[in-house]
């Protein structure tokens, strides 16, 4: 194979990789928000500055931005309430485990399967 075909070729895989990453974003996000949403009403936060201004968006380089009110980054450290200290894990905990979720997702599901699917969708071909 010539060098502009061989170019051609990665340049289409590369693309297919791009669309597999932002789909897995996506939908890891989407999972996250309603788990810590279920989470945050479970434990009665009836508060609308904790679900205010949090969104996720993935960017054209292929990062997660998660927004969130700064007091919801902090009300999973342990807070006095009369005697006992009390830990509401709806922030980090949820967080890392969508991490996991996604580098297991990226290690093992981007297959041939997947690939032929995905130019399909978007009509690349290798």
């Amino acid at each position: 194979m010539d060098l502009l075909g061989t170019r051609q070729k990665s340049n289409n895989n590369d693309l297919l990789e791009k669309r597999f990453i932002g789909l897995i974003l996506k939908e890891e996000s989407q999972e996250l928000n309603q788990a810590q949403t279920k989470l945050m009403n479970s434990r009665n936060f009836s508060n609308p500055k904790f679900f205010n201004n949090r969104g996720f968006q993935v960017l054209e380089d292929h990062k997660l931005q998660y927004t969130h009110p700064t007091v919801l980054r902090f009300i999973d450290m342990k807070q006095r309430n009369g005697k006992k200290k009390i830990s509401h894990s709806v922030h980090n905990k949820p967080l890392y485990a969508m991490m996991n979720n996604i580098l297991r997702r990226l290690q093992f599901e981007f297959t041939d399967k997947l690939k032929k699917t995905l130019m399909q969708q978007n009509d690349v071909k290798i």
